[in-house]
């Protein structure tokens, strides 16, 4: 029993003494300066024996967020070029608690991520070779894909909206520098408002390409095709002693004339419908020099016959 007791109390001790081996041992790489302590040498190890860097902390099976905690009124933390304040190359990232904390316009539960340093900026890389994705210039320039932004949002490569809520107002336009304007004309977002408008526009079209079957070029010069645009028509046809002529032809016509011709070309009438000012005239062919037969009604427009019917007159 008494060798046991001993036994105990000699593992006590030199559990005692290899703690207090160990500390000293451990605070040999410690030194104070003032109230400050600091690490003579080497790196610091917390959940591991091997630190890979100066200050490494190995979660071993705690909660993702538990390791590092920075609390109190103003968390943060400072990078800088040098050991002293002001530092001349620096930048932090902390939690305002406070309105005003890092920049006059924050407020409490801001996080800010700030690069104090004149002309520098933020860069956020991806990948192995930390391609640059983003950066927001000392100016206030933000760039995606590109490390010269030129405006305060400049992209370089597609743009994609999804979700957008329905409005009105001007339309954005893209200029051919790439910067995104507003337009002088209002928007249209309403769905029956782009359907009449595209009707329109195939009217439109449609009436072009009847114009444009309507016109000729001489000589370099557009001018309406007479012949397309006349008309004529007789009724009743044969004819016994009278009948009506219809008839259209371009209103900026110099003149036009209706030509009654027997079958060897000879005019036997001819009215002057241009002065007339009419559509239609009526006449008829049952004087007693006028033999039955075929005839040919024309229509003559600035000395072009561009219509012609033939008829029957039957006595």
């Amino acid at each position: 029993m008494k060798t046991s007791i001993l036994y105990s109390k000699a593992r006590t001790a030199l559990v005692l003494l290899s703690g207090i081996f160990l500390s000293q041992a451990a605070q040999a790489q410690w030194g104070t300066n003032g109230s400050n302590v600091y690490y003579n040498s080497g790196s610091v190890g917390i959940g591991t024996t091997n630190p890979v860097r100066l200050l490494h902390i190995a979660n071993n099976g705690y909660y993702p967020d538990a390791n590092l905690a920075l609390t109190g009124s103003g968390p943060s933390i400072l990078f800088s070029a040098t050991h002293t304040l002001p530092p001349s190359n620096w930048a932090k990232i902390g939690l305002a608690t406070a309105s005003g904390h890092y920049s006059p316009t924050a407020k409490s539960g801001d996080f800010i991520i700030q690069s104090i340093t004149p002309g520098g900026n933020i860069l956020l890389t991806t990948g192995p070779n930390t391609t640059e994705a983003f950066r927001v210039t000392s100016d206030g320039y933000i760039g995606i894909n590109t490390i010269a932004p030129t405006a305060r949002l400049h992209t370089n490569g597609s743009v994609r909206f999804e979700n957008l809520p329905a409005g009105t107002g001007n339309a954005l336009v893209v200029g051919n520098d790439g910067n995104v304007y507003v337009s002088s004309q209002t928007a249209v977002t309403n769905a029956s408002t782009i359907t009449a408008l595209q009707e329109r526009i195939e009217k439109l079209e449609n009436t072009l390409q009847q114009l444009q079957q309507l016109l000729t070029i001489t000589n370099g010069r557009i001018e309406i095709d007479v012949v397309k645009t006349s008309s004529l028509d007789v009724s009743p046809n044969p004819v016994t002693s009278g009948t009506t002529i219809k008839y259209s032809y371009p209103s900026g016509s110099t003149n036009a004339f209706i030509n009654i011709s027997d079958q060897a070309g000879k005019v036997i009438r001819r009215f002057d419908v241009k002065q007339a000012n009419s559509s239609s005239i009526t006449f008829t062919l049952g004087e007693s020099t006028v033999v039955s037969g075929i005839y040919i009604v024309s229509l003559e427009v600035n000395g072009k016959t561009v219509q012609s019917k033939q008829i029957v007159l039957a006595k």
